[in-house]
């Protein structure tokens, strides 16, 4: 078993609201999911804009466990991101 890594992303304030975040997370995502490597995105359950990056880049809500919830992508979601 390979394990997999669990992302998330910060951006300063001024950089919010342009897409940089999710622009990071879909390339590392799918750097990681080329090699075969499972991929989680975790945040706090009310940070609503990591969420929605999470959504945006493919992810899909596998758990909820306060205080956070948990997102999986696999190769097939990643594949279908484009910016």
């Amino acid at each position: 078993d390979k394990g997999f890594y669990e992302l998330n992303v910060e951006c300063a304030e001024e950089y919010r609201g342009q897409g940089y975040g999710s622009e990071c997370v879909a390339e590392l995502a799918k750097y990681l999911l080329e090699r075969g490597v499972p991929v989680e995105y975790v945040c706090d359950i009310g940070n609503i804009p990591s969420r929605k990056t999470a959504e945006k880049v493919g992810f899909t809500l596998v758990r909820k466990s306060m205080p956070f919830v948990c997102y999986r992508i696999d190769e097939d979601e990643g594949e279908e991101t484009s910016f």
